[in-house]
């Protein structure tokens, strides 16, 4: 379910009513053919043992496959079983050494978590909008956990707890920490 908010939030948030009975089709056979990180298989691979079939896979010719490289349903469940045991225990072993703070300096760009709610005579779903509102900047500290955060152009935009607040990141900060 969150993975089917997530799609909505993503592709319907500017207009729900139209897109969303467009896109559910759409957004079940994304799914479907997913390969997740948690199990390796998508989810058609572990229910029916099927083959992960794209779009191109439809566009191009026939041609002979190897049926080597393909496993049975159990041989699947059982990688299965033995990743999810190890991504659980990697969960674990970070929960218990604890997470790092977060510590804002100031002009930190930061998102914001929003308050959103629905309006039926809009057409508006709550569920379908944007979670995080931003990016914002991080102005003065007012209390111990209390902030000030302002819009690019100085205008206040108010004051947040740090539970309301997650570091904006870009793609420039995403390739400087994978170096």
């Amino acid at each position: 379910m969150r993975e089917l908010s997530k799609f909505f939030r993503n592709y319907c948030h500017a207009n729900h009513k139209k897109k969303k009975g467009k896109l559910l089709p759409h957004i079940k056979g994304w799914l479907n053919r997913t390969v997740t990180s948690l199990t390796g298989y998508s989810l058609s691979d572990l229910m029916f043992g099927e083959r992960n079939r794209s779009i191109f896979d439809k566009m191009l010719p026939e041609r002979e496959q190897d049926t080597s490289d393909f496993e049975d349903l159990d041989t699947k469940l059982e990688r299965t079983f033995s990743r999810i045991k190890r991504k659980a225990a990697e969960r674990e072993r970070r929960r218990q050494k604890g997470n790092t703070s977060w510590n804002l300096k100031l002009e930190d760009r930061v998102l914001i978590k929003g308050q959103n709610q629905s309006d039926t005579t809009k057409g508006v779903s709550g569920k379908f909008m944007h979670v995080y509102q931003g990016p914002y900047i991080f102005n003065k500290i007012l209390a111990h956990s209390t902030y000030e955060i302002v819009d690019n152009k100085g205008k206040l935009r108010g004051n947040f707890n740090k539970r309301q607040l997650k570091p904006c990141r870009t793609q420039n900060d995403s390739k400087s920490h994978q170096t």
